[in-house]
């Protein structure tokens, strides 16, 4: 059996930006998560897992969240 294959559009209608969602993980089995934007501007805030922090803590370096800035034309693809 092939797996599905779904997509979310969205339009903004207000005058201002959206807040967005409460920061959250997309915490189920699949191969990622694709964003492409269509117009506008998106700002998303990256973090490390728990697990990804442990090792680079292993290995004396430290990761914090990172700001990537979306804008028409571009493809981010998110690992969850």
């Amino acid at each position: 059996d092939e797996q599905p294959i779904w997509f979310f559009v969205g339009l903004n209608t207000h005058a201002s930006a959206l807040a967005g969602r409460p920061e959250h993980t997309d915490s189920i089995a699949h191969d990622g998560t694709w964003h492409f934007q269509l117009s506008g501007t998106k700002l998303w805030r990256l973090r490390p897992t728990a697990e990804l922090e442990a090792m680079a803590r292993e290995k004396g370096q430290r990761l914090g969240p990172l700001d990537v800035l979306c804008r028409p034309g571009d493809l981010i693809v998110v690992s969850t």
